[in-house]
């Protein structure tokens, strides 16, 4: 690459950075020398950024795209644990913690992760700067930790299949619709459910006149009827 390309894709880089809220208290002279060292990386769909169980080394931040973060069973099962999004980084708290990678990150789009080489990677998150963001996105996760382990253990499968619709609803500000932009997989996942029990449930709520299923869209029929049989507050 010449240095005027370098240059170009530097900045660019910064530029982005500086919208990473991760990295909002960090001061720009340590930013622009991360972006110097920084490369950008072009991945495919289904392109596998790095596998469960590979050594912790290069950070990498998502400026555009989508990644899943997938556990593989021995029975061949796959649970999506997290979804990464534009302006997340992938794998912290292992590298932090020295540990494996936790999980095998696939890209669901077309990505493009901006690679942050190990050492200068290891730099940033000993920050004080850093630090101080990845106690609170710890805090956070561990909120909806609870809130999932919380349905998983209380709620069966129907209410906690209700319930994603109506974070959907709430998300979408909708009426008495919601799309689901999810792959069969990922509502699985979130559900803590076999794709096979998900699309038995659906079903069944159609069969009975409960909702209406096309073109990844459920309308509910009777909404407020619906939603108190399952104990949720309609809005």
């Amino acid at each position: 690459m010449s240095s005027v390309r370098r240059r170009i894709q530097a900045d660019l880089i910064y530029r982005f950075l500086t919208r990473v809220p991760l990295l909002k208290d960090l001061c720009s002279e340590k930013l622009r020398s991360l972006s110097q060292e920084a490369t950008l990386l072009e991945c495919p769909k289904k392109h596998v950024i790095f596998d469960e169980g590979d050594t912790c080394a290069s950070g990498y931040v998502i400026m555009k795209g989508l990644v899943d973060a997938i556990w593989f069973g021995d029975d061949g099962r796959e649970v999506i644990c997290q979804t990464h999004r534009r302006h997340e980084a992938l794998g912290l708290h292992d590298t932090a913690d020295d540990l494996r990678r936790a999980a095998t990150c696939i890209c669901v789009t077309d990505t493009i992760l901006i690679r942050i080489p190990p050492r200068q990677f290891r730099q940033l998150i000993d920050a004080p700067e850093v630090q101080n963001r990845l106690a609170r996105t710890a805090r956070k996760d561990m909120r909806h930790f609870r809130e999932g382990y919380r349905r998983v253990t209380m709620y069966d499968l129907e209410t906690r299949l209700a319930l994603y619709l109506h974070d959907l609803k709430r998300t979408e500000a909708s009426g008495d619709h919601v799309i689901i932009e999810d792959t069969q997989l990922r509502i699985a996942s979130k559900v803590h459910a076999s794709r096979t029990r998900v699309n038995t449930t659906i079903k069944k709520w159609v069969d009975r006149g409960e909702i209406t299923y096309s073109s990844n869209t459920v309308v509910f029929r009777e909404a407020h009827s619906f939603w108190s049989r399952y104990g949720i507050e309609a809005d």
